[in-house]
Parts: structure tokens; C-alpha cells; sequence
């Protein structure tokens, strides 16, 4: 299962500057579901939570879910181009070793890779799910068959899932769907944002030095 999940797992993007208003604090929960034959079986599915993640301007703390059990370190603290982690939010200002965060090798990714056969896309119908509308944008090769899922909006995010699709489309991408067709396999991949953020984390984040 977590070898399927590093093959279909899409990295975040540090978001450059734009235009558009930009949210400065929130929660993202990322999840992926993966169904393993769709054509013989719906019901052989699973949903597999990949990371939560508080944020307010450019500081994040993100929360593993193989971590929220306390057996290993449960935080990561990440801000500009740095990373570390960490097991205790009220001494987030006492941590004082950073890592490289393109090398950070769990949880999410922030790395600045482009879609591949991005310049093969083709524009679909609209959809609406879940009372939002989205513009639905697909990429197929002899491999799989892909759909992606952009709200239109003028906010944008201190990070994304694509910033070719978040600025060509004028909006935020919140889901992809991938369909592998020589191994029968179809994954969903969802961003879901709000603006709640617990007190202890915003705490945490406000109280930054």
C-alpha cells in the first residue's frame, strides 16, 4: 500500500506571487483513495489519509497520521525553504535545527515539478460535486487516463497541488483522478481546505518569532 501511495502521491508547490487575494491561514487535509479493480470490483477500495496540514502565511505544521499514535515524532515544522521536526507545539520557537525541505522524504513534498504531458491536455464539461463547480482538464497516455479538477477562484493558496493548472485555469486544483488501465487501478487524489485551525495549533503558529 505505501509503495502505491509513492507512485501516485503529487508534490505540493511553494505558490509564487499572484494577483489574485491570497488565504493566509487555514487547514488542508490531503487524502487518497485507491480502488484496486474498479471493473470487477467497486467495493476492493481504501482510503488512505496521507498528512493535515495548519498553516497561517507561510508557516505550516504538518501532522502525519502514522504519527498522531505518538510512537514516533508527530510534527513537522516547515517554513520558507527549511524544514524540522519536532514533538512538542508549545516549544515550536525553541527548535533551532532545519533541514533542506527538498529533501524532506516524508508526508508532503514541496518541489517545483512540472505535469507530465501537461501540453496534451484536453478540456472536459464542467462538473459540480459537493456545491462547488469545477473545470475538469484530462491528460491520457497508452498507460493511464487522468482528470483533473480545478475550482475556479480568486483565492490562491500558499501552496498547490499545480500552479500550471492553478494559473491556466484561474483557480485552485483540488483533485485528481487517475485511472491505470494495463493494471485495472483507479486513484483519487483530495486536497480538502477549511479555515479551522485548533487553538493549540493556531497557538503555535500565531506565537511564532
Amino acid at each position: 500500500m505505501r509503495k502505491i501511495l509513492l507512485l501516485i502521491l503529487f508534490s505540493f508547490a511553494l505558490f509564487s506571487c499572484d494577483n489574485r487575494e491570497k488565504k493566509t491561514m487555514g487547514k488542508i487535509s490531503l487524502e487518497i483513495f485507491v480502488y484496486n479493480q474498479p471493473s470487477k470490483n467497486i467495493y476492493d477500495a481504501v482510503r488512505i489519509p496521507i498528512s493535515k496540514m495548519y498553516f497561517k502565511d507561510n508557516n505550516f505544521i504538518e501532522v502525519l497520521p502514522d504519527f498522531e499514535n505518538r510512537k514516533q515524532i508527530p510534527f513537522a515544522f516547515i517554513t520558507g525553504d527549511k524544514y524540522a521536526r519536532f514533538n512538542n507545539l508549545e516549544k515550536i520557537n525553541q527548535i533551532t535545527k532545519f533541514y533542506d525541505l527538498a529533501k524532506k522524504n516524508f508526508g508532503v513534498k514541496f518541489i517545483n515539478d512540472s505535469i507530465q504531458n501537461y501540453t496534451s491536455k484536453k478540456i472536459l464539461t464542467d462538473t459540480s460535486f459537493n456545491g462547488y463547480n469545477y473545470k475538469r482538464v484530462a491528460i491520457a497516455t497508452k498507460k493511464d487516463y487522468t482528470v483533473f479538477y480545478i475550482h475556479q477562484t480568486d483565492t490562491i493558496l500558499p501552496f498547490s497541488l499545480s500552479k500550471q493548472f492553478d494559473k491556466d485555469f484561474h483557480g485552485i486544483l483540488n483533485r485528481v483522478d487517475t485511472y491505470e488501465i494495463e493494471k485495472d487501478r483507479f486513484t483519487s487524489l483530495r486536497m480538502t481546505i477549511s479555515d479551522t485551525i485548533p487553538s493549540n495549533f493556531f497557538n503555535a503558529l500565531n506565537n511564532l518569532k
